[in-house]
C-alpha cells in the first residue's frame, strides 16, 4: 500500500503572477462601478401592478364566461339529459327503485299523468311479447 508521501506532487493549474495581490482591488472596482445604476422603486411596482391586473382580468373573464348552472333547477337539468343516458346511469348505479322513490312526492296531477301514460300506450301483442321477453 502506498503512503501519501510516496505520491508525487503535481501542480496542474497555474496562476498568473501577482493574481492574488491584485484580486481585492479588482473586486472593489467592480463593486463601486455597479452601485451607480439603480432602478427606481416604481419600476418594480409597475411591473407587479401590470402582472396583477392581467391575472385579475383573466380571472374575471373566466368567471363570467363559464357556463352557469346555478339558475337551473334539478328538473331542468334532468330534462336536458337524453333518456337512454339516464336509464343507463340508473341501471349501472347501486340505487334501487325503492331508494329512488323514497324522496319523490307525487301529487294527484302527477299520478293522473302517469296513469294516462301507462294506460294509453296502445300496445299490440308483439310489443307486449317483446316487453315480456325483456323482463325475462
Amino acid at each position: 500500500m502506498k503512503k501519501l508521501d510516496d505520491i508525487p506532487k503535481k501542480h496542474p493549474f497555474t496562476v498568473p503572477d501577482d493574481y492574488f495581490d491584485k484580486l481585492p482591488g479588482n473586486i472593489q472596482a467592480r463593486v463601486q462601478a455597479g452601485t451607480g445604476e439603480r432602478k427606481p422603486l416604481f419600476a418594480y411596482a409597475v411591473r407587479y401592478a401590470i402582472a396583477s391586473a392581467t391575472i385579475a382580468i383573466v380571472a374575471a373573464v373566466w368567471f363570467w364566461m363559464r357556463p352557469s348552472t346555478e339558475n337551473n333547477s334539478a328538473e331542468d337539468i334532468i330534462a336536458s339529459l337524453d333518456t337512454s343516458e339516464l336509464v343507463a346511469y340508473l341501471n349501472e348505479g347501486d340505487i334501487t327503485t325503492d331508494e329512488l322513490l323514497d324522496d319523490v312526492y307525487l301529487d294527484g296531477e302527477d299520478v293522473k299523468e302517469i296513469e294516462g301514460a301507462v294506460f294509453n300506450l296502445n300496445l299490440n301483442d308483439s310489443d307486449l311479447n317483446d316487453f315480456i321477453d325483456d323482463i325475462d
